[in-house]
């Protein structure tokens, strides 16, 4: 027979889908429905950006060069070359803690009310003036701390403008 092994907990993320400025508050409904008895040591809500960009830099290139003359020791001459890769990261833009120490007992439901504030710093390649052609696109992901299960993190992708 199959076991599955369901998740202690079923997180669910309501939130107004449209698009959010730098500097807006997201209004976020979190429901945690504990499928048996739970302790929630803690509950946060991430604003992740995930960036990718190509990012171009210098490599030194070492050549040979002629000497001084006939007979004299061949030079090596140092150049630079432009060399581009591209670059993938992910981090929390912002982040909010809206639950510690939550007992739920199973089969019930709890609601939590949380205002994440999205801060007015640009995706970090934008100050990078290495970085070129960079995208960012953002996910609210709420994590669950659970006593004795492994954590639980729900994702949602949210629509985040910047100038």
């Amino acid at each position: 027979a199959m076991v599955t092994r369901l998740r202690p907990l079923e997180v669910t993320i309501v939130f107004e889908h449209r698009r959010y400025k730098l500097g807006e508050t997201i209004d976020i409904d979190l429901e945690l429905h504990a499928r048996r008895d739970v302790v929630v040591r803690v509950g946060r809500v991430d604003l992740i950006c995930q960036e990718n960009y190509k990012q171009t830099f210098d490599v030194p290139v070492t050549k040979p060069g002629s000497g001084a003359g006939p007979g004299s020791p061949p030079v090596s001459v140092t150049a630079t070359k432009p060399t581009t890769q591209n670059r993938s990261e992910s981090y929390p833009h912002d982040s909010m803690t809206f639950v510690s120490d939550e007992r739920l007992e199973s089969g019930t439901s709890n609601k939590h009310e949380v205002r994440l504030e999205i801060s007015h710093d640009l995706p970090q390649h934008m100050s990078d003036p290495t970085a070129s052609g960079g995208e960012a696109s953002w996910l609210l992901v709420a994590t669950l701390d659970v006593a004795r299960a492994r954590d639980i993190a729900e994702r949602c992708p949210i629509d985040v403008v910047f100038p």
